[in-house]
């Protein structure tokens, strides 16, 4: 699997990534916002907390050339939390 992990909060000993997100996608972008820079995502999620992870925010997936982008949010805000970058065969 090759994948690459933004975080735009900083999270589990991780510091916020401190450039600009791919596709001149702002940092401090909306659910909405993401959505309207790069159209209907091939997949997404709502909100829930998972027994072993605990709360996971909604989620978007996009397939961007042979890139598949995945945005996870904040609950509730839905403001960018995390992106991961990766290629097309190592999506799930």
């Amino acid at each position: 699997m090759v994948a690459v992990f933004l975080y735009v909060e900083k999270a589990h000993g991780f510091v916020a990534f401190p450039a600009s997100l791919p596709y001149d996608i702002p940092q401090d972008a909306s659910r909405k916002d993401v959505r309207r820079l790069l159209g209907k995502p091939e997949c997404s999620g709502k909100a829930c907390t998972n027994d072993i992870l605990g709360p996971q925010g909604a989620w978007d997936r996009f397939a961007v050339d042979s890139v598949r982008i995945h945005f996870e949010y904040t609950n509730p805000e839905l403001k960018i939390s995390l992106v991961t970058l990766m290629t097309e065969d190592s999506a799930p």
